[in-house]
Parts: C-alpha cells; sequence; structure tokens
C-alpha cells in the first residue's frame, strides 16, 4: 500500500504573452491534443507509449515508460512559457534525442476535451512517485478561452510505494468527455458525398491515421526511414492505440526523388522524398509535402502555393512525400505547433520545394500522356486525331522521359495482358510491350479492319480528297481541312464508307465527288 509523505496545491503559470494564442488556436483539434500528449512522452525519453479509450466510461488512458517526473519536475511541467524553455536533447544510456517541446503546451492542450487530468509520475530506483490532479473544466470560460489559471489549485503530492521501485513511468488518465470530445467521437459529424478523405472514416480510426501522420514513429515502409533518418543512435519509439501498434503510411510506391545526404537551405538543415503511385493519392489528406521538424509532424501537407500563380497542375494530386528537418526551423515555430513564422530562409526553402512539386506534376503528367498515347494506337475502335495515326510522336516522348531519368523498356515480351504499356509502381520503370517502330495504328470499320498510314496531297486537285485504300492500308491525307477538326473520327469513318461504295460499284465517280463537295461545305 501506497503511504503520502508530502501533499501539495499547485497552480500552472501561463505566460500571459501567449494566453491568447493558446486559446485561439491551440485546441482546435481532438487528435492534436492527443499528440501533444504523447510528445511530451517522447521528450521523455519513452521507447513505448500505449493510447486506451473506453467510450462508455469516458476515459483515455495515456502511459508511457519514460524517465518519469521529480517534484521539481513537476513543477516545470507545468510552467507554460512564452519563448523556448529548452533547446537540449534528452539523452539515455548510448540513445539521444532532441527535445521537441517548446512553449510546454502539451499537457494543456488536452484540458478542453475533458473534465479532469490525473497525472502519477516516476523515476527508476525510487520509491517516491508524484500525482496529480488537475480540474480541467476550471480553465475555460463559457467561450472556450483559456481563463486566468493562477488561482486554480491542484491537488497532489508524493506516495512512497515500494513495490514500484524498479519502475519509471508517466500515466495521464484523462476522464469526463466534453462536447468537443464527443463531436469527434460521433459518427455523424462524417462529411457525406466526398470520397477518399478522413472525415468519413470510424472516429477511433481517423484518431488512429492523425497520430500516425505526425508522431515520431517509424514508417510501414522501411525505405523512408533510411531516407528521413539523420541520427543513428536515435532512441526507437512505439506508440499503441488500443493494441493496435501506429505507424507512418507510406502513400507512394515508386520513391521520384530523394536526398541522398543532408541539403541546406540557409540554417535549415533537411532530408526528403518525393514518391507517387502513379494515380492518385488517397486519402486525399495523404496528398502533397509534410514538413516534420525533428521527426514530428507540423501542420498539413503541403503544396507550399502551387497553383496560385494560376497555372494548374492535373497530377500534383498524384505526389507526396515528407521532409524531415534536423536544424533551423525549431525556433521558427509558432505556439500552436501547426505552422512556422516568417524568416527568409524558410520562404526560400518553400520555393524549392514548390519548384520540386511543379518539376515532378508536369512529368508524371507527360508518363500519363505517354501511356494514353500508347493505349490508344492499340485500339482500333477509333482514332482521335493525326497525331494519333504516327508512331514518332511516341517515339519523342520517350526520349524526353528517358532524359528526366525514367527507365523504358521496350524489350520484355507482353505477358498476355489487355494494357499494351504499363508502369512498375515500385521501380518508376515504364514498359512498353512490343518497340514502338513496330506499332501500328489500326482501325475497324464495319467488318474491316485497316492499317493507317498517314500522306499528303492537293486535296482540292485529287480525286480522292481525304484518303485511299490500298489493300488493307487506308492511307489518310493529312492535308485534308475537315481532319483538323475535333470530330476526326466520325469524319474519317464517313470518308471510308463513301470510298468503299465507290470502289464497290455502288457509286459512280460524279456521284462519289459531289458528296465530297457537300461534306466539305458542311463540315467546314
Amino acid at each position: 500500500m501506497a503511504t503520502e509523505i508530502n501533499t501539495w496545491p499547485k497552480k500552472i503559470t501561463v505566460d500571459r504573452k501567449i494566453v491568447q494564442t493558446l486559446s485561439g488556436a491551440t485546441y482546435d483539434s481532438f487528435p492534436k491534443s492527443i499528440k501533444e500528449l504523447i510528445i511530451n512522452s517522447y521528450d521523455g525519453l519513452a521507447s513505448e507509449v500505449t493510447i486506451t479509450i473506453d467510450l462508455n466510461a469516458e476515459i483515455l488512458t495515456v502511459e508511457d515508460n519514460g524517465i518519469g517526473m521529480t517534484n521539481s519536475d513537476f513543477d516545470f511541467y507545468i510552467r507554460i512559457a512564452g519563448s523556448t524553455r529548452s533547446k537540449e536533447s534528452s539523452a539515455y544510456n548510448h540513445y539521444s534525442r532532441p527535445k521537441v517541446g517548446k512553449f510546454g503546451i502539451g499537457f494543456l492542450s488536452t484540458f478542453p476535451f475533458f473534465q479532469n487530468f490525473y497525472i502519477e509520475s516516476k523515476k527508476r530506483n525510487s520509491q517516491e512517485y508524484l500525482y496529480a490532479n488537475i480540474p480541467c473544466y476550471k480553465y475555460f470560460d463559457s467561450e472556450n478561452k483559456l481563463t486566468d489559471v493562477s488561482d486554480i489549485p491542484i491537488s497532489g503530492g508524493i506516495r512512497i510505494d515500494n513495490k514500484q521501485k524498479d519502475r519509471q513511468f508517466t500515466k495521464v488518465v484523462l476522464s469526463g468527455f466534453t462536447n468537443l470530445s464527443w463531436a469527434f467521437f460521433n459518427e455523424d459529424y462524417n462529411i457525406k458525398g466526398r470520397r477518399d478523405t478522413i472525415l468519413k472514416y470510424k472516429a477511433i480510426q481517423r484518431l488512429k491515421w492523425e497520430l500516425s501522420e505526425d508522431l515520431p514513429v517509424s514508417h510501414i515502409d522501411n525505405r523512408m526511414d533510411e531516407i528521413l533518418k539523420f541520427n543513428s543512435e536515435q532512441l526507437p519509439f512505439r506508440v499503441f492505440l488500443n493494441r493496435d501498434e501506429i505507424f507512418r503510411q507510406s502513400y507512394g510506391t515508386a520513391i521520384l526523388e530523394q536526398s541522398e545526404n543532408f541539403e541546406n537551405i540557409g540554417n535549415i538543415k533537411f532530408k526528403y522524398f518525393i514518391a507517387t503511385s502513379y494515380e492518385p493519392i488517397s486519402p486525399v489528406e495523404s496528398r502533397y509535402l509534410k514538413i516534420r521538424n525533428l521527426n514530428v509532424g507540423v501542420g498539413a501537407r503541403e503544396t507550399f502555393g502551387i497553383g496560385l500563380e494560376g497555372r494548374l497542375y492535373s497530377k500534383l494530386a498524384w505526389l507526396t512525400g515528407e521532409i524531415n528537418v534536423s536544424e533551423g526551423l525549431n525556433d521558427l515555430i509558432a505556439a500552436s505547433r501547426d505552422k512556422f513564422n516568417y524568416s527568409p530562409d524558410f520562404e526560400d526553402f518553400k520555393e524549392f520545394f514548390r519548384e520540386k512539386l511543379r518539376k515532378w506534376a508536369s512529368n508524371i503528367e507527360e508518363v500519363n500522356d505517354l501511356q494514353k498515347d500508347v493505349t490508344n494506337m492499340h485500339k482500333s475502335s477509333s482514332v482521335k486525331s493525326i497525331k494519333d495515326i504516327s508512331n514518332k510522336s511516341i517515339e519523342k516522348q520517350v526520349i524526353a522521359l528517358k532524359k528526366k531519368g525514367f527507365t523504358v523498356r521496350q524489350d520484355i515480351p507482353s505477358p498476355n495482358q489487355v494494357n499494351p504499356i504499363s508502369i512498375d509502381k515500385d521501380s518508376n520503370e515504364i514498359v512498353i510491350y512490343s518497340p514502338i517502330a513496330d506499332i501500328e495504328k489500326k482501325l475497324q470499320i464495319g467488318d474491316k479492319t485497316y492499317i493507317l498510314k498517314e500522306e499528303k496531297w492537293d486535296h482540292e486537285k485529287d480525286p480522292y480528297p481525304a484518303c485511299k485504300i490500298i489493300n488493307d492500308t487506308l492511307i489518310i491525307n493529312s492535308n485534308y481541312p475537315l481532319f483538323n477538326k475535333s470530330i476526326f473520327d466520325t469524319i474519317l469513318k464517313l470518308q471510308v464508307i463513301i470510298l468503299n461504295n465507290h470502289l464497290l460499284g455502288f457509286m459512280d465517280i460524279t456521284t462519289f465527288t459531289k458528296i465530297q463537295t457537300e461534306i466539305t461545305k458542311t463540315f467546314l
């Protein structure tokens, strides 16, 4: 049985300079508030955190195996500063970990969501552990603004428990859900009619997704960890939600670009990767680039303003990636911990990634265009334009993509598949299942299939102004004016039907010529 050796009333102290900032910007997201609590465990050198949610009892518990707190440590814990409190790294045995928390707002961010905040914490090889009970509901007014907290006592103290001498931990029990918590867990809030968004997830699934975006846990695809890692001796960090381990998801299977070593822009030092799956990234919230400061996510994913200059990039939604900043942004992070304040280096940093996203959105669009053009060349049901007849444009596209670093192969036998071209979503390799030089555009009209060829002749002097048929080859006059129209496929098929009727003797040359004249007058 634990023995009470010291009880006290304590009080949270908050720098008045940031009361308004904390009130207005820190408490608008249930998942973000839980994230901030877990980051306290991270700064406390925990290697494992367990989160348990009991909706029926209205209790959320967060327990870690970190180094714990003493009485004086707790005094520091409940002091909310208006500027950076500590920049040093934490160290434990041969491990190290940069401190992430700056303002000390982590535990305070949970207050609007719960009625009560209970905490226990203990150092290893000590019989003492501290406990505290904080009445969260007293810290906010009716408009959810932070009140003057200096007059609200915190009950608690120090206890002795010989049975727990070898343990080290911090345990937080949040109880009594407020309306803000129930608004998150109430599934009726889900967005209707939109696909591929986390707003349609079940509440626990959404919480897990948002935590996976921001917490410094491992990727499910360890390639990303190897790219972004900047400290080989960093203490591992694992988080469990209702017994399920949380991993950072990997939405792009093919890595388009990555930093081999650290990049520097002014004082900002970072590593990054940009990836795709050659299709729209899902859910939509996982598109674009995630900034991580000291391996912890900051804000939503960014396009850094691409599109505001007027040009739209249709394949921007096919891109995803992360930027892990090791130096240069910690002093710029806002108290809300979801954005960075202005600096010239940060503006250059954003422009650096704007250019990367522009480049890869354009490149992926070219890959997609090649895929569509090769597929269209193998379709015999229709032909959209004159350029779709020749394989020359495909050859030019392949040359351009090779110059941009893509691998395009034509020496692989087709695996009896329908698609004449495929993109390996893991290796960025484009495979065309026949040599480009051998690709012939074919068109089926009625019960006959023609090989299409392009030539040029004077449509006003030749009795056959649009096309000619020699055996199974349909020769198309690219000078014929109606072939520049958007209804190319319709005009071509009409011309072939008329020409076949003439060649079979059902239409004399006079009638054929008259019909040609009428067609030109009608559609030109």
